[in-house]
């Protein structure tokens, strides 16, 4: 937990924060202390205050990556009892390599949500097939598999809107706001929907990505100097980041997590579809308080996620129950002192991206392939001492050792 007072940001955090998610900045700090009006040594200073509160982060589309995001929902059959148990059950799951998320929830009991990021011409049906004999899984109570292509990060409009004295409200005091944000009428804007999937240029699009997923930085330099875990310099950064990276994958800066952790103790997930349900999502992601994946067809899809005080769940369900959608699944989880918390979060897999033929494996290919070129990927390209622990899932700490 925080502690008492430290979620309070000046007047100033709360400006270049809304000024970094707004504008998607990557670039010379000079640049945007002209673009803010300030001192530019200054400047540094705050936003690396900014920066250290680990609330802001850099998305990108697997969309537009050409890859395509699975969520599986089960039921363990038992909790594991420590996280050595729980890390036994990640590593036997299928098609390891192609993993973005595993966790397990506290309500309802024993449910296990699994997330695969896999490439657009591959089926699901294999990793499937696998998952439904997994001997952890509870075979009676079924799996729901859900495909969610379409991603809205938690991009709050008017941020600073929701701040009351340097602290962000809760989501019962900001009622109102949010049903105002709710009730703005626009289309939904994303470029996932109009622009066409390729798979990344190169290897170095990739690597940059998934560092900038894990580790959030505002300029080129930041990847390099002592702070940074990236080999490559600035002229070569900025390259790719610029040319290929921003104009094909980027969806920009994002609120990673509410800026005072220590009264948000809960994490609501909505499985919602119906007609309303993409654009409702939508407009909660603008909002700082949720983020958003979804899939349209003949029946829209969206997996909301609620960041959240428990006092706050039944003002969650009162928006969602005025709109013409249905929810299919609550999953809720607690962050509480005296529960045991079960989760790998991972970032875009690099070793499974095939540099020769500049395309992702395919979904058995990279299943042979990246933990053996991993390491390699990893001396070239990363600074050892400086890359983040969970840039490197599991697999490829094996290979390292």
């Amino acid at each position: 937990m925080a502690k008492k007072g430290s979620a309070r940001l000046g007047s100033e955090m709360i400006t270049i924060a809304q000024y970094l998610i707004d504008t998607a900045y990557f670039d010379e700090m000079k640049n945007l202390a002209l673009g803010i009006g300030k001192h530019y040594v200054a400047l540094d200073m705050v936003v690396r205050r900014i920066i250290e509160r680990d609330f802001l982060g850099m998305g990108f589309s697997p969309y537009l990556m050409n890859l395509d995001r699975y969520t599986i929902i089960a039921t363990l059959k038992e909790i594991p009892k420590s996280g050595e148990e729980f890390w036994k059950i990640v590593s036997s799951l299928p098609y390891n390599v192609w993993l973005r998320y595993v966790g397990i929830q506290h309500i309802p009991k024993k449910t296990l949500i699994i997330t695969y990021l896999i490439p657009a011409r591959s089926s699901i049906d294999s990793v499937m097939s696998i998952l439904e004999k997994h001997p952890a899984i509870d075979p009676k109570k079924g799996i729901d598999v859900y495909r969610f292509r379409h991603t809205f990060y938690t991009k709050p409009r008017r941020f600073s809107s929701y701040f009351n004295k340097g602290v962000l409200m809760t989501m019962s005091s900001a009622k109102n706001l949010i049903i105002k944000e709710l009730e703005v009428k626009e289309p939904v804007e994303s470029t996932e929907f109009v622009r066409r999937r390729k798979d990344p240029i190169d290897l170095l699009d990739v690597i940059i990505m998934s560092y900038l997923e894990a580790k959030y930085l505002v300029t080129p330099i930041w990847t390099y100097r002592k702070i940074g875990a990236l080999k490559f310099h600035e002229e070569v950064l900025e390259k790719h980041f610029k040319r290929h990276i921003k104009d094909r994958y980027y969806l920009g800066v994002y609120l990673k997590r509410p800026p005072n952790p220590e009264i948000v103790n809960t994490v609501l997930i909505a499985i919602i579809g119906g007609r309303d349900a993409i654009g409702l999502a939508y407009r909660l992601s603008r909002t700082p308080y949720a983020a958003a994946f979804c899939d349209s067809g003949k029946r829209n899809k969206c997996f909301l996620q609620f960041f959240c005080r428990e006092e706050d769940l039944a003002v969650i369900t009162e928006i969602l129950n005025t709109y013409n959608i249905d929810i299919e699944k609550y999953i809720l989880t607690f962050r509480r002192t005296n529960t045991t918390s079960f989760h790998d979060r991972r970032m875009l897999p690099f070793a499974t991206y095939d540099e020769s033929s500049k395309r992702w494996f395919g979904l058995d290919e990279a299943v042979e392939i990246a933990p053996r070129i991993a390491p390699s990927i990893i001396k070239k390209y990363f600074k050892p001492e400086r890359i983040p622990r969970e840039l490197i899932p599991p697999w490829i700490r094996e290979e390292s050792k």
